[in-house]
């Protein structure tokens, strides 16, 4: 596969013209996501003149762009016959990932809200707020396509790290005999489906805004989860032990303060906190880290965080940080433990 942001030119002019024109392959990738190409190679025979012609587009552009596409490794092209790569089958439909849906948002919502990053540098608001009238959540929350999109997104997300969060997260609930946990904000359900049928002993519930779990109650209640709906800017269900995954990074300080201090109303002295996290600063800064966190403050006004702002972040919610692991090419699994517990 070429790497097209390609980090061995010689030139430091070509390393940085790769990363100037990056914008224009995410696009590709973007459109090629919403009008379906990806779907098309995987069902037809993967000729550019007949595919062209289904979907009503210009024969020669769709070429360059299965081109284009090609360069990313996404499709291999044999005797004018174009195929999906291993990479390319994870931007289907329901693939392992969720980066059609991701790629879906980034065309559809991010990209717009980027526009006004000069705005949102001079003078902190959300891209997306300035560009759409509105927060991301409010227009999650009212559009049905912005929402599958980012269901299935964050679905995604928590299926690449699920299985060693998972497993992490049951070893400490053994150690310390705890009996119920619950996912906040846990979206669809699909990391406390993992651990309700990993670790069936305990209660496993599911709790978020009654729109989302609306939408998944049936599907969580069959694996075993108890599902309950309301606001954690309100209050939190008890549990021994709670997890937030990727719930904190998209808020600002004062609301992640807000958020964490309702958790911990729910819990006891005994009580564990588990936070799926990326973490900026040191040799272990995990992948995309760093984007990820300008991405945070261009759509929500939230961020990523170092480990010494998680503590001093716990600390104000009356938590210490007792460890962190890596739990993927881009996640941490942070533990806490109410203050006086260690």
């Amino acid at each position: 596969m070429q790497n097209y942001l390609s980090q061995s030119a010689r030139r430091p002019e070509t390393r940085l013209l790769a990363a100037i024109s990056g914008l224009w392959m995410s696009r590709l990738v973007g459109f090629a996501a919403k009008l379906g190409l990806f779907e098309a190679i995987a069902v037809g025979s993967g000729r550019v003149p007949e595919i062209a012609r289904e979907n009503n587009l210009a024969e020669d552009a769709l070429l360059r762009a299965f081109e284009g596409l090609a360069t990313l490794g996404l499709l291999r092209s044999n005797d004018g016959c174009f195929s999906l790569t291993e990479d390319g089958r994870l931007m289907l439909p329901g693939a392992h990932g969720g980066l059609n849906h991701m790629a879906a948002l980034w065309h559809e919502l991010f990209d717009g809200a980027w526009a006004e990053f000069e705005t949102t540098i001079r003078t902190g608001e959300p891209g997306f707020t300035i560009r759409h009238g509105e927060p991301i959540f409010a227009r999650v929350g009212r559009d049905a396509a912005t929402a599958a999109h980012f269901d299935g997104a964050m679905r995604g997300l928590s299926q690449l790290i699920a299985k060693d969060a998972s497993a992490a997260i049951i070893k400490r609930m053994r150690g310390a005999g705890h009996a119920s946990l619950c996912d906040v904000g846990g979206g669809s359900g699909f990391l406390i489906s993992n651990i309700a049928e990993e670790y069936p002993e305990i209660d496993c519930l599911l709790f978020d805004l009654p729109q989302v779990i609306d939408a998944c109650r049936a599907a969580v209640q069959a694996q075993g989860v108890i599902a309950c709906s309301g606001s954690f800017f309100q209050s939190v269900p008890q549990a021994d032990a709670h997890v937030l995954s990727n719930v904190l990074h998209d808020w600002p300080d004062d609301k992640a303060i807000e958020i964490l201090r309702n958790v911990r109303r729910g819990e006891d002295h005994r009580a564990t906190l588990f936070l799926l996290e990326m973490m900026l600063g040191g040799d272990s800064e995990p992948l995309l880290a760093r984007s990820t966190d300008l991405n945070m403050l261009v759509l929500t006004g939230g961020r990523e965080r170092t480990r010494l702002e998680f503590d001093t972040l716990l600390a104000k919610a009356g938590y210490s940080v007792v460890s962190v692991e890596p739990v993927s090419d881009f996640s941490c699994l942070l533990i806490a433990v109410p203050q006086g517990k260690i």
